[in-house]
């Protein structure tokens, strides 16, 4: 298969690069940013941990998960996933083809892009003005793009809000999953 991300990075990249490039011309002349959406928002405040917001999904199954084999695999995905690689815990669940996981995994960052859209337009977080790597951890990515550490509070805000839409699935797929046990046994 092939990547998504890697296959829409060309989009992304004409789409929302010049958007932080106009943000910091204008901080740079003295003026207000006026560009919100910029690759360095979605990939600090929207997708923390890669695509799902699979750090909100690690966090949930830490917190509510009960399966031994979801909490080893959670762990030995915890490093790869601060540093957005996520490949471990989406294919190692599975997320694809998955009907329990695959609504939180679309719908969180949904959410997430909504509420840190609002917290920039309400000037609660600073606009995204600086480039920040798609590899660089959570707190320190909010920080390094708004300059501030209102960005590190507001994707502290996002993970917990992340984890929240995960939990109830994490639950579900575990009863779910002992019904099927138990059904088998029977």
């Amino acid at each position: 298969g092939m990547h998504g991300n890697n296959i829409l990075e060309p989009v992304a990249q004409s789409i929302f690069m010049p958007a932080i490039a106009e943000n910091r011309r204008l901080i740079e002349s003295g003026s207000i940013p006026t560009e919100i959406f910029t690759k360095t928002f979605f990939d600090t405040f929207v997708i923390m941990g890669g695509c799902g917001s699979a750090l909100c999904l690690l966090g949930a199954i830490f917190i509510a998960g009960r399966n031994k084999s979801q909490l080893k695999l959670a762990k030995l995905s915890l490093i790869p996933v601060v540093f957005n690689i996520n490949e471990l815990i989406v294919f190692g669940i599975p997320i694809v083809l998955n009907p329990i996981y695959i609504i939180p995994f679309l719908l969180t960052p949904v959410i997430l892009t909504l509420s840190s859209y609002l917290a920039m337009h309400y000037g609660l977080v600073p606009y995204t003005s600086n480039l920040v790597e798609w590899t660089t951890p959570i707190f320190l990515s909010g920080y390094a793009s708004t300059n501030s550490i209102n960005g590190s509070i507001l994707q502290l805000f996002n993970l917990i809000l992340g984890i929240l839409c995960y939990i109830p699935f994490v639950k579900l797929a575990h009863s779910i999953s002992e019904a099927e046990m138990k059904n088998n046994l029977k």
